[in-house]
């Protein structure tokens, strides 16, 4: 299963979550769900790096 391979963060947050993302990492196999995971996480890291304009 792909428990193992998803990231700390989403195996600790929400067991829903990281069901639903082990079954479609089952789908479409680990190499297009890290894929995914890296760009996720580089939207995190660019929208974390961009200041506020209210």
């Amino acid at each position: 299963m792909g428990v193992n391979k998803l990231s700390n963060r989403l195996k600790m947050s929400n067991p829903i979550k990281t069901w639903f993302f082990e079954l479609i990492e089952d789908a479409i196999g680990s190499k297009a769900m890290s894929q995914f995971n890296k760009e996720e996480e580089n939207k995190t890291k660019k929208t974390k790096e961009k200041p506020n304009q209210d």
